[in-house]
């Protein structure tokens, strides 16, 4: 799926933040991510 246009992934670190505001964030990343992206999400509370 990866192609020359696509990024390698999309980094979305919300560690330090709380419920929900991760998982707010990463909804964000994937509407604006393009097809076939690959999204990773970094968060450290356990709600999230």
């Amino acid at each position: 799926m990866d192609g020359p246009d696509l990024p390698d992934e999309i980094l979305v670190d919300a560690r330090g933040h709380r419920c929900p505001v991760p998982t707010l964030r990463l909804r964000k990343a994937l509407e604006a991510a393009p097809a076939g992206a690959r999204v990773r999400l970094l968060a450290d509370d356990p709600m999230a």
